[in-house]
């Protein structure tokens, strides 16, 4: 079981980009992974400062819920030194589906079956949060949605980029629940 403090495993894989968005409309259609680019935690993740990586799938209701909060979060530092992604372990056709339907800017990256990345991040749960600190190391793990903790990953971010405060990601009159299991 990965842990904090443990050096988080690199993975590299596709990356679902608005440009290879743009070129699919609304509906269904089928995506070849073969020719999306890819990214690796190393190289283009943790290559400016630390990373929040979130495990994800569509047919979970605290995925749904958690997504657009941490795509509110990726939003508000468009110019963050800690980069923010989303690991989506759904075929392409679906994951696509998903960005569409929450109108996403997140990255989101594709897990594709065998689901290499889950199994090095022992991926029991999701939605499933790893906090990665720009050298490598687990400094946060979230199993379903925190709140708590995701304010905490928040002011880090903020701090992270030299920030006094942290530029909030949802409000007090939206009804956000304490914590919302996987």
């Amino acid at each position: 079981m990965l842990s904090t403090n443990d050096e988080a495993p690199d993975f590299e894989l596709p990356l679902l980009s608005s440009l290879e968005l743009s070129r699919f409309g609304s509906g269904p259609t089928k995506l070849n992974v073969d020719h999306l680019s890819r990214w690796s935690l190393r190289r283009d993740l943790l290559g400016r400062g630390p990373a929040l990586i979130t495990f994800v799938k569509e047919n979970c209701s605290t995925c749904r819920f958690a997504l657009p909060f941490l795509d509110r979060m990726y939003r508000n530092y468009p110019d963050s030194k800690v980069m923010l992604a989303v690991v989506d372990q759904d075929p392409p056709e679906v994951a696509l589906s998903l960005v569409q339907s929450l109108s996403l800017k997140i990255p989101v990256l594709l897990d594709l079956e065998p689901y290499e990345a889950g199994e090095r991040y022992d991926v029991a749960f999701v939605p499933t949060l790893f906090y990665i600190a720009q050298k490598g190391a687990v400094e946060k793990i979230i199993e379903g949605f925190a709140r708590e903790e995701l304010r905490e990953i928040n002011r880090q971010i903020a701090r992270v980029n030299g920030l006094s405060s942290p530029v909030p990601f949802f409000n007090d009159a939206e009804g956000v629940p304490f914590y919302r299991p996987g």
